[in-house]
């Protein structure tokens, strides 16, 4: 349980910090070290180990963050793409924005504590069609 709940949590903050680093990488036009692949590795395409998954109780939950992730012939975790290939994947932080935003219900996040006016019918009926969607969306994107 302890692992699940961790992994969540780095999920969560990973979309954000490893798109900055990912995006500032990309911005310098692709010099330097990578963010998220090992230093001492070639930066080779399915040859250079994933920095990021060091500490996760499954690496495999990484992949939300970054499907570039897959494992190696050797059975440790490597980078798809070389190190100039490497990019954010600001969709899939979007994506998983929305799903919270539209998954919290709209009245309490919004009418309830901030207006104090009454809930209507319709916002309360639509609110389970608006849920399946982004998720519908999300499973398309295969962000989850």
């Amino acid at each position: 349980m302890k692992g699940w709940i961790t992994d969540l949590l780095r999920t969560a903050w990973g979309f954000l910090f490893w798109n900055i680093r990912k995006g500032w990488f990309r911005l310098r036009g692709a010099r330097g070290r990578c963010p998220c692949q090992h230093p001492s590795d070639s930066g080779a395409a399915h040859v250079t180990g994933c920095e990021a998954v060091i500490g996760w109780a499954r690496p495999v939950r990484f992949r939300r963050v970054c499907p570039l992730l897959e494992r190696g012939t050797d059975g440790r975790w490597c980078c798809s793409v070389s190190a100039q290939e490497v990019r954010p994947f600001w969709g899939r932080a979007t994506a998983l924005l929305a799903a919270v935003l539209v998954s919290v219900p709209e009245p309490v996040m919004v009418r309830l504590p901030l207006l104090r006016t009454p809930v209507s019918c319709a916002s309360m009926a639509a609110e389970p069609f608006c849920t399946r969607m982004v998720w519908a969306v999300l499973f398309r994107l295969r962000a989850f």
